[in-house]
Formats: C-alpha cells, sequence, structure tokens
C-alpha cells in the first residue's frame, strides 16, 4: 500500500517540484 501511495506521489513531484521527487527518492535526479 504505501509502495503505491509513494508512486504517485512520485509522479505527481515528478511534473511539479524536482526537489520534492529528490527528497522522496533520496538521490538528486534533476
Amino acid at each position: 500500500m504505501a509502495g503505491s501511495v509513494n508512486k504517485v506521489i512520485l509522479v505527481g513531484n515528478l511534473g511539479r517540484d524536482p526537489e520534492v521527487r529528490n527528497m522522496q527518492n533520496g538521490d538528486p535526479i534533476v
């Protein structure tokens, strides 16, 4: 369940704020 929610958040942040996605993954992906 948590993994699914994480995916949605990551995908949402991917098009919104790359910085937030950075924190989610823990690796700088810009």
